[in-house]
């Protein structure tokens, strides 16, 4: 029995011995992936930022182009007036 006890406990420690090193690969991999996952959440909130700013420029131009095109729009509308008003004068 002696024997069979000694072969149980020398399976067991080569099996700790694999799930340890195990272990410790999958502990250096997951200290690895937090390394890279810092950078990576640094370059996608700059690029949220830029495309916020992005957004909020576009915003910006479309309400002074808008802006002007009402400008303009009111201004041919005034000259139209005066012209047709001269016109009618003659």
């Amino acid at each position: 029995m002696s024997d069979k006890q000694s072969t149980k406990q020398f399976t067991f420690e080569a099996w700790q011995k694999l799930i340890d090193g195990q272990l410790a690969r999958l502990e250096s991999m997951m200290q690895e992936a937090a390394s890279y996952e810092k950078p990576a959440v640094e370059q996608a909130t700059a690029a949220i930022d830029e495309l916020a700013k992005l957004m909020k420029d576009s915003v910006d131009y479309s309400c002074r182009l808008s802006a002007a095109w009402r400008r303009e729009t009111l201004a041919a509308m005034r000259r139209s007036g005066e012209l047709f008003t001269e016109l009618t004068r003659r």
